[in-house]
């Protein structure tokens, strides 16, 4: 996949990401969750534990689907020898 695809898809992925409103859960968290009855040091943990999965998943996920890339195509190619 050459460079241009790959940006491309990725600003797909941030727009899509935008749609669903994640950025605007993360911003309102805090103010949300001490609304519930949470302290606000447990509030800020909270939301800082949110951003930290929502930056770390797509990694994992690039991870998974890389290897099963690379699985595919060592399968793909010990099959033609």
């Amino acid at each position: 996949m050459d460079g241009h695809r790959r940006a491309r898809r990725r600003a797909h992925a941030r727009g899509i990401q935008q749609i669903t409103a994640i950025n605007t859960i993360i911003y309102y968290a805090p103010a949300i969750l001490k609304e519930a009855g949470f302290g606000t040091e447990t509030a800020a943990l909270t939301t800082a534990g949110i951003g930290m999965a929502a930056e770390i998943y797509p990694l994992f996920i690039r991870g998974q689907v890389s290897a099963k890339r690379q699985r595919a195509a060592a399968a793909h190619s010990g099959a033609q020898h």
